[in-house]
């Protein structure tokens, strides 16, 4: 808006299955004074501007994801949880998983990792179980 002016709130639009927005139009008024209007509104009235509601705490996030401290957390998280949750999309069949509800998806994540780790585990040197285990008595 013109000189630093703040627009006005027209109204918050709820879009079912969607996210919220507002809308902030500028003042007829102020727009037709303003030298930057062939610009910014060359066939409207007035300058409006569609945002989330959700829009300061996106804000936030997105300046903690851009700093230093956040920069470095990403480059960790690359190294060490991304290549799991990509061998467990592509080599453990958690692309979809097939039972309904949270505690079903749960229990197909759990065995996912334990079998992940288990294989680490081998692949690495560890000691593998005795066969007397594995027998029946």
């Amino acid at each position: 808006m013109p000189d630093g002016q703040a627009a006005a709130l027209q109204g918050v639009r709820y879009q079912q299955g969607r996210y919220r927005t507002e809308k902030l139009l500028g003042g007829t008024r102020d727009c037709k004074a303003c030298p930057m209007k062939p610009q910014c509104a060359p066939k409207k009235k007035c300058k409006s501007i569609t945002r989330t509601i959700y829009d300061e705490p996106y804000l936030r996030a997105y300046a903690r994801q851009h700093s230093e401290r956040g920069r470095q957390m990403k480059r960790l998280r690359k190294s060490t949880v991304e290549p799991v949750f990509g061998s467990l999309t592509q080599f453990y069949g958690l692309r979809k998983i097939g039972v309904l509800g949270k505690a079903g998806a749960h229990k197909v994540m759990l065995m996912a990792a334990i079998a992940f780790n288990l294989k680490k585990y081998l692949k690495k040197g560890g000691r593998r179980p005795s066969i007397g285990i594995f027998k029946a008595t």
